[in-house]
């Protein structure tokens, strides 16, 4: 009995270990867009780390991935799997899946405005590198100056706030003033969440759900229990 309660007790000690020291990593290794050429090139890795560093969990997205996956999407369609399922009314499953889903909104009196900012108040977004080269270009000459100050400002916001090493952060954006619609964009960055962040969000969303399910709303006036 002892060595059961020990058993336990490890093994609630090692998923504490782990939820507090893992997290998932995006790492956008480049994602190359010009407009101009149509050129638009990328490769982007996802995974569940421990210490940032061991990857428990992962997969990479680029061109020749995507390419594979639409081969066997075509392959599948051809398939006696897909000949069942295209049988299958999606439409309806979808209306009630989706009566389902605003039905329970509506049971729980969830507050849409509240889970927003539960979830920007406690994701906790860490970059951990980023070096991006933007160049951007309008037919119009003030819409490139405007966009171009716009969206510098608001990624300096954003970097302020996330950025762990500014050691690590390399920033260019520049107008282009051609009279035609020209992206040139070359992005580098990695982008960490902790799993702790995860749980705690998903923790604090149940807690006011729940706490906006049990209070009720009294539409009686102050003296109605007072006797004459």
């Amino acid at each position: 009995m002892v060595l059961f309660f020990l058993i336990i007790f490890l093994i609630f000690i090692i998923s504490i270990f782990f939820i507090l020291n893992s997290s998932f990593k995006l790492s956008i290794i480049s994602l190359d867009i010009n407009t101009k050429n149509q050129k638009i090139d990328f490769e982007i890795k996802f995974g569940l780390y421990v210490f940032n560093i061991i990857r428990i969990i992962g997969f990479k997205i680029n061109k020749n991935k995507i390419v594979k996956i639409k081969k066997q999407i075509e392959k599948f369609k051809n398939s006696k799997a897909s000949k069942l399922i295209s049988k299958i009314d999606v439409n309806k499953i979808s209306l009630k899946i989706e009566k389902k889903l605003k039905q329970q909104i509506k049971s729980n009196d969830v507050n849409i405005f509240k889970i927003i900012k539960i979830i920007i108040k406690n994701l906790k977004i860490q970059i951990l590198k980023y070096n991006m080269n933007l160049e951007i270009g309008f037919d119009d000459a003030f819409y490139t100056s405007f966009l171009t100050v716009a969206i510098t400002f608001l990624i300096s916001i954003a970097l302020k706030l996330t950025l762990k090493d500014f050691k690590k952060c390399y920033n260019r954006i520049l107008p282009i003033y051609e009279k035609e619609n020209i992206l040139k964009l070359n992005l580098n960055c990695i982008i960490n969440l902790k799993l702790v962040h995860i749980i705690n969000i998903i923790y604090l969303i149940n807690k006011e759900g729940r706490s906006d399910k049990y209070v009720r709303t009294s539409n009686r006036k102050s003296y109605d229990y007072c006797h004459e």
